[in-house]
């Protein structure tokens, strides 16, 4: 698959929807993607630093376009699309859920992922809002 023209290198960036969450509806969001994925692909690599895909599963057919080494995938156990993610990047991937029940499913199926259970609010250690946990 090609990138859709509104991804291919150029001079305007990309504004992509913003995920749904319980208190916040899906909204599009101004989350900007560069003009060309080979230059800071090749600049990154060059200083030995991995770029990641976060979340965008509609992303994951254009993965080698984009040049991107890994995915942060939050809600992937929530949405039902862990298995997407992991057919592209195998275990390179990172999962964050926010809510137990997602955590647990996440964790049921993760045959070997990373996922982390974190509270929304990404609290310290030292509130009592704090939520991490691990599998």
């Amino acid at each position: 698959m090609a990138l859709p023209p509104t991804l291919l290198p150029g001079p305007s960036p990309v504004a992509l929807a913003r995920p749904c969450r319980e208190d916040a509806p899906c909204t599009a969001a101004p989350l900007l993607l560069a003009p060309s994925p080979p230059r800071w692909r090749d600049r990154a690599h060059a200083r030995g630093l991995p770029i990641a895909q976060k979340n965008a599963a509609h992303l994951l057919d254009v993965r080698e376009q984009l040049g991107t080494d890994f995915a942060v995938v939050e809600e992937c156990g929530r949405h039902d699309e862990c298995l997407d993610f992991t057919t592209v990047y195998g275990s390179a991937v990172l999962v964050i859920e926010y809510r137990r029940q997602d955590f647990e499913r996440a964790c049921a199926s993760a045959d070997g992922l990373r996922v982390v259970l974190r509270d929304l609010d990404l609290q310290g250690p030292d509130s009592p809002e704090h939520v991490r946990d691990a599998c």
